[in-house]
C-alpha cells in the first residue's frame, strides 16, 4: 500500500498558496463588496483546510502508536507532525487577520495601538485585552497550538 502523505502534503501546500494569493488580493481590494466576497471565500477555504489538517494530525497520531506498521521512523513522524502544526499556525494567522476587529467593532490598528499605549503607560488593558485570557484570540490560539504540540512531542519522547 502506497503512502498518500506526499499527495496530502502537496494538496495542503496548494491550498495554503491559494489562500495566500487570495489574502494578497483581499489586502489591496478597494471595493467593499469585493473585499467581503473575497473574505467569505477565504474563510471557506480555511475551513476546508482546517478539516484536512485535523485529518492529517489524526493520521500522524495513529501512525505514532505503531510506526513499524506504517513503515515510518521517528524522524519522519516528527517531520509530519511539524508540517501539520506549521500549516495549522499559518491558517490560524490568516484567519486572525481576516477576522481581526470584527468582535469589538474597533479597527484592528486602533485597538492594538490603544492596548500598546495602555500597557506601556502602566494603565490597564482594554476590556477586550483583559478578556483575552478567558477567550484567546486566533494568534494566541496558534501559539497555544504550537506549545501543545511541543509538550506532546516531549512527552512522547520520554515514553
Amino acid at each position: 500500500m502506497d503512502d498518500p502523505w506526499e499527495d496530502l502534503e502537496a494538496e495542503v501546500n496548494r491550498q495554503l498558496a491559494g489562500v495566500g494569493s487570495g489574502v494578497t488580493r483581499w489586502r489591496v481590494q478597494k471595493s467593499v463588496s469585493e473585499k467581503a466576497s473575497l473574505k467569505s471565500s477565504l474563510l471557506r477555504m480555511l475551513t476546508e483546510l482546517d478539516v484536512d489538517l485535523q485529518d492529517m494530525a489524526a493520521t500522524v497520531e495513529i501512525a505514532t502508536k505503531d510506526p513499524a506498521k506504517f513503515n515510518l521512523n521517528a524522524a519522519e513522524l516528527q517531520r509530519r507532525r511539524e508540517f501539520v502544526h506549521t500549516s495549522q499556525a499559518q491558517a490560524l494567522e490568516v484567519r486572525a487577520e481576516l477576522t481581526e476587529g470584527e468582535e469589538s467593532g474597533v479597527a484592528p490598528k486602533s485597538r492594538a495601538a490603544n492596548e500598546r499605549h495602555n500597557l506601556l503607560s502602566g494603565g490597564k488593558a482594554s476590556a477586550r485585552g483583559a478578556s483575552s485570557a478567558a477567550e484567546p484570540r486566533p494568534r494566541q490560539a496558534a501559539s497555544h497550538l504550537l506549545n501543545e504540540s511541543l509538550v506532546q512531542e516531549q512527552q512522547m519522547a520520554q515514553q
